[in-house]
Parts: C-alpha cells; sequence; structure tokens
C-alpha cells in the first residue's frame, strides 16, 4: 500500500504586526508621463525627481511636483491644479489653480499665463513682458517678483506675504 502525503505548504507567515506594517505602507508613484502632448490628459501623478513636460495640446491634472521634481508647460500646455513642492516652469502654456508650497516655485516666462496661484511660502516669478499671471493670492513667507513689463493682476497680498513689482 503507498502512501500519499500533501506537498508542503510554502505560504508565508507574517506575525499580525508585520501584516499590519506591510499592508499600511503609503504607495508611492515611481513612474509618470515625461511628454504630455497631442490631446493627451494626465491625472494625479507625482513628479518627484526629472522632468515632466506639458507641451502642444496636452493637459495635466492635480499633479504633485515634489521637491526636486519639475514640471514644465510648453506650446499652448496645460496644467490644471498642480501642488507645487519642487519646480513649475509655465512659458508658451498656462497654469491653472496652482498651489506652491514652502520651498516650490513657479517661472512664468515668454508668453506663459498662471491663473489663481496661491503661493503658501513659496515664490512666483513673472519675467517676460510677453507673460502675465492673474488672481494671485500670497500668503505668509510666500513671494511673488513681477519683473519689468510682466502683468500680474488681481493680487491679494495676505499678511507675511510679499509682491515685488
Amino acid at each position: 500500500m503507498k502512501s500519499f502525503y500533501p506537498k508542503k505548504s510554502s505560504v508565508l507567515m507574517l506575525s499580525p504586526l508585520a501584516l499590519a506594517i506591510f499592508v499600511l505602507q503609503p504607495v508611492q508613484a515611481v513612474a509618470f508621463t515625461a511628454t504630455v502632448e497631442k490631446g493627451a490628459v494626465v491625472d494625479g501623478e507625482v513628479v518627484t525627481a526629472g522632468q515632466q513636460n506639458i507641451g502642444a495640446g496636452g493637459t495635466a491634472n492635480n499633479s504633485l511636483i515634489e521637491a526636486g521634481g519639475t514640471q514644465a508647460v510648453f506650446l499652448h500646455g496645460v496644467t490644471n491644479d498642480a501642488t507645487v513642492n519642487g519646480r513649475q516652469l509655465v512659458q508658451s502654456g498656462t497654469a491653472n489653480r496652482t498651489v506652491v508650497n514652502l520651498g516650490g516655485s513657479q517661472l512664468v516666462g515668454t508668453g506663459g499665463v498662471a491663473n489663481g496661484t496661491v503661493l503658501n511660502g513659496g515664490s512666483q516669478t513673472v519675467q517676460n513682458p510677453a507673460s502675465s499671471v492673474s488672481d494671485t493670492e500670497i500668503n505668509a513667507g510666500g513671494v511673488q517678483t513681477v519683473t519689468l513689463g510682466a502683468s500680474a493682476a488681481n493680487t491679494v497680498v495676505n499678511e507675511g506675504g510679499v509682491q515685488t513689482l
């Protein structure tokens, strides 16, 4: 008579604490779309390092630009509702409702437009006669610099914010 024994299972056993630690780890995006153009739309991307280019009809919504990351908006590209802890460059593109936090910066260059930016300790530089910003709110620690010939309309400077014209 032949005996059959079940094969040993290769199940990984974790203690409840180890399992809880593993399950509760935050999920981080490790990749983002490097170039968004020609009608493409991306949503909720996280740029931790490197540069994301939005151009030629592309749109990025709800982006998070971390320190060390850059989002560049060119050639009629659009970004909406971004949070910037790193760097955002808007040149011949449009940025709508961007929040720039401490350590973050928004540079609005040639042909760039920024609408509804909120500076929470971050900076905004408007550096060219062909660039414009509107409806900017400058909170404590935030700095807006508007160079000769550039346009800034409807700016609100709250306590602790700075606007340099």
